[in-house]
C-alpha cells in the first residue's frame, strides 16, 4: 500500500513560528507609527514587480540559450 506523506511536529512547529513572527512584525508596524500610504506602498508593489519579472524573463533567456 502507498504510503502517505504528512507534516511532522517540526513542520507544524516552523509554520506556527513563521505566522507568529509575521503577526509580530504587523503587530510593530500597526503601533510605530511608520505606516506608509497607500500610494507609496502601490509604487513600491510595481517597483518589485518589474525588478522581479526582468529577474525572471533574463533568466529564462539564459537557460533557453
Amino acid at each position: 500500500m502507498a504510503e502517505i506523506n504528512s507534516l511532522g511536529w517540526i513542520d507544524y512547529l516552523v509554520i506556527a513560528l513563521m505566522l507568529c513572527i509575521s503577526i509580530g512584525i504587523g503587530i510593530y508596524h500597526r503601533f510605530s507609527g511608520k505606516q506608509k500610504t497607500v500610494e507609496v506602498i502601490i509604487i513600491s508593489i510595481a517597483k518589485s514587480l518589474s525588478l522581479s519579472l526582468s529577474l525572471s524573463l533574463s533568466f529564462l533567456a539564459k537557460e533557453n540559450r
